[in-house]
């Protein structure tokens, strides 16, 4: 029986699919993989592994409604775990038993995986410093300190209390904010991030300018909203 729901979102990262399944497919029987993808140039082939989904969107919306189908779809299906890991490769499947075990036996509704082993450029390093700084200011410090970590599980209280939150196309640190907003518990698992194996990070200064002006509104809204109870 699937339990566990495995969320790839794809624009374009292809190439790591079927490996990324077929491993997630080795984890064992509870495991199911669903790929997203969300308007690439060139649709992106169902996998061949038995039980894996493939949903594709009509043009590109972004990263927080993929997330967003994902939380409603094992909301519905009643999956016990809702994972999400990246298509290009970097987040190693090995590690989601972890992720998964934190949030079964721990008083956590999301667990993230921090990265230990970053190497990022400047622009990177400002927009994790000042996304991280801001939401310890807002969660008054009970999120992990990489709230740009897109490799996370969810259990199903959390999918049940996030479901229908509005994510943007940079979603990550709004989804943990709103996590603890709504009073799901957050914690950090160490994971390694393994080298990207195909392609090249389309992430510079207009993407980072992007992400800074879209999460300040976003910190705005929540300034604004009721505090926490």
């Amino acid at each position: 029986m699937n339990r566990v729901l495995v969320l790839i979102p794809s624009f374009g990262d292809w190439q790591e699919l079927p490996r990324l399944v077929a491993e997630i497919d080795r984890l064992g029987s509870e495991y199911r993989s669903l790929i997203i993808d969300d308007g690439s140039p060139r649709p992106i082939p169902k996998p061949d592994v038995l039980g894996s989904l493939l949903v594709r969107l009509p043009t590109n919306i972004g990263l927080g409604v993929s997330i967003g189908i994902a939380i409603a779809h094992a909301a519905a299906h009643g999956y016990e775990v809702l994972v999400r890991i990246d298509a290009d490769g970097q987040h190693n499947v090995a590690d989601i038993p972890l992720l998964v075990a934190q949030v079964r036996v721990s008083q956590a509704a999301v667990a993230l995986g921090v990265r230990t082993n970053q190497d990022f450029d400047f622009a990177r390093r400002l927009v994790k410093a000042y996304m991280n700084f801001v939401a310890m200011l807002l969660t008054r410090g009970a999120v992990p300190r990489d709230v740009n970590s897109g490799f996370f599980a969810i259990n199903r209280a959390g999918i049940a209390r996030l479901e229908g939150s509005h994510l943007e196309r940079f979603p990550e640190p709004e989804l943990y904010v709103s996590a603890w907003r709504v009073g799901a518990r957050l914690l950090a698992v160490n994971v390694q991030q393994r080298p990207r194996q195909h392609g090249a990070s389309s992430f510079g200064w207009i993407a980072a300018a992007r992400m800074l002006f879209r999460f300040s509104m976003f910190a705005l809204g929540q300034l604004f909203q009721r505090t926490r109870p």
